[in-house]
């Protein structure tokens, strides 16, 4: 800590000595982080007098840096008079032409503030960074302000303005970001923004107002509300992450407020989802994230009071939306992670949404299937796209996980039903099928049906396919040979009897698993939806038992 110091004295006209000081020290780095570890000082100066009349005092430090905050220099004075002081602080940083400064007078007997301003000059937001986790929301832009300051330094009253320009924050908890600039109404009481234009990352704009309030900067208030938008904004665009509540991209606009008092935040807003948006919503068991994993504030600015628990200072957050579907916007539920098998379509309706951090959330409303697909899986080796039919719903009232759906796809083929109706000549008939799938029940292990369908075969085909498919297991059995091997069973042989059981317990399980383990018996020379010929002029009905036997 090496430096050097002098001092002189010398008489004084009133009587007594005057002495002035000056000291200098390049690096005071140590002994400064013994009293304030994050602070980082790497020159100071000390210039002061005193007489038996006044005295002054000016230190000035070079490279100053704590937490965000960067500076080339800053300084402070002080000049006593009788009456009063006269005090001044200037900081500055070169290369961003940052500067601010604070010069005034306080009475010698009250301390209260007089004929004191306040300046900033191309404040940085960034600084900020310090006290929001950069998960949460990353700041640019910049801030200039002029300042008035009255009353004491433990009451103190500030009142001007303060200019925000080219503000931009990503929300990291969104995926997006949204820019703005406007005027900041500086009251004792508070500080307000009215009629700021705030624009979405696509540059569609919008309207909000503000005001954050406090009580000697204590118990602070905040209540925003953000007006609806002409246009479509770009709200979320969130990649898949295993335990997201949410992700995709979502437009929409509407009106949203957001308030904070006493550590809560509520959002509470109209929405409508427009076109544009393709949003995934897991709907399994595990998408298990909460608030706390999306937005904290990474230091309390208030310290909780002594006979209060760490658990009441910690901040709660509860937001409560009323969501309008538009049929335009892509919803995507995720039903099954596992064998990636969802829900994809466009879909029309009204939920209700809300969530906080204590675990709760809550969907009420329903969505009807405009056009979509349903991806059936049945374990990992079958899988068939299905068209989801107009006017399937999908309910929710109150467990997001405990939704119910009422849906229809149809999945399209075309098979050879020789096999099961006969032929006279021994010869092949191809006819176009429809697979139609019935989901009713619980979303997440939905009951399910099948029904087969030739629509466009001849009025006797049809009356032998119906007479061929007697019950509910022969039509399951069907449908899953349909599926997987591309054809139809023959019914003398059809000794494979799948999903027979799994239609009785309502299962999809079940089913699951009794093709998953007929699946697992397949020959080595077969592959999974190999279309073979079941009566071809070359078979006989020993080459058609023989190759269902190497199937079991």
């Amino acid at each position: 800590m090496g430096g050097l110091a002098t001092m002189r004295s010398s008489p004084h006209l009133s009587g007594g000595q005057s002495v002035d000081l000056q000291a200098k020290f390049p690096d005071l780095e140590e002994l400064v982080h013994v009293f304030v570890p994050d602070l980082d000082v790497h020159g100071f100066a000390l210039d002061a007098q005193w007489d038996p009349v006044t005295a002054s005092v000016r230190v000035v430090a070079d490279d100053v840096a704590w937490e965000a905050i960067q500076l080339d220099q800053m300084s402070a004075g002080l000049k006593t008079r009788p009456k009063h002081l006269l005090f001044d602080v200037e900081a500055s940083q070169t290369a961003d032409t940052v500067s601010a400064k604070v010069s005034g007078k306080m009475a010698a007997s009250t301390l209260a503030f007089s004929q004191t301003t306040m300046e900033a000059s191309n404040l940085p937001f960034a600084w900020l960074e310090s006290f929001i986790d950069p998960e949460t929301a990353e700041l640019q832009g910049r801030l200039d302000a002029e300042l008035s300051l009255t009353g004491t330094p433990s009451l103190p009253r500030l009142q001007g303005i303060g200019k925000v320009r080219g503000l931009e924050v990503k929300v990291g908890s969104l995926g997006t970001s949204f820019g703005g600039s406007g005027d900041v109404l500086v009251e004792p009481d508070g500080f307000t923004m009215n009629n700021w234009l705030v624009h979405d990352q696509e540059g569609e704009t919008f309207r909000v107002y503000g005001a954050l309030i406090h009580e000697q900067f204590q118990d602070w208030n905040m209540d925003l509300n953000c007006l609806e938008s002409q246009n479509a904004l770009h709200l979320m665009d969130l990649p898949y992450h295993p335990e997201a509540m949410v992700y995709g991209s979502l437009f929409g606009t509407g009106s949203f407020g957001v308030s904070f008092w006493d550590n809560h935040v509520e959002i509470d807003g109209e929405a409508t989802v427009l076109g544009g948006t393709d949003l995934r919503l897991p709907l399994y068991q595990g998408a298990t994230s909460s608030w706390e994993d999306v937005v904290h504030f990474t230091k309390s600015f208030e310290e909780a009071p002594l006979n209060v628990t760490a658990d009441a200072s910690s901040l709660r957050m509860a937001v409560n939306l009323n969501i309008d579907v538009d049929r335009e916007a892509q919803v995507t539920l995720v039903l099954d992670d596992i064998n990636d098998a969802n829900m994809v379509g466009q879909m029309e309706g009204h939920l209700d949404f809300y969530m906080d951090n204590e675990e709760r959330m809550d969907l009420k409303g329903a969505l009807t299937i405009v056009e979509g697909r349903y991806d059936f899986a049945l374990g990992q080796f079958l899988r068939k796209r299905f068209e989801a039919q107009p006017g399937g719903r999908l309910e929710w009232d109150g467990d997001v996980y405990e939704g119910t759906m009422n849906v229809d796809a149809v999945h399209q083929t075309r098979a050879n039903i020789s096999p099961l109706i006969g032929t006279s000549g021994g010869g092949q008939q191809f006819e176009a099928i429809d697979v139609v799938l019935h989901l009713s029940g619980p979303m997440l292990a939905p009951n399910i049906a099948f029904d087969l369908r030739a629509p466009e075969a001849s009025p006797l085909n049809q009356e032998a396919l119906s007479s061929a498919l007697i019950n509910e297991s022969d039509v399951t059995s069907q449908a899953i040979a349909l599926l997987s091997l591309q054809e139809f069973i023959p019914s003398q042989v059809n000794g494979l009897q799948l999903g027979a059981e799994g239609i009785q317990e309502n299962s999809i399980n079940l089913i699951a698993s009794q093709v998953s383990g007929w699946l697992s018996r397949v020959n080595d020379d077969v592959e999974v939806g190999i279309s073979y010929d079941a009566l071809g002029e070359t078979s006989d009905a020993s080459d058609i038992i023989s190759r269902q036997d190497a199937l079991q």
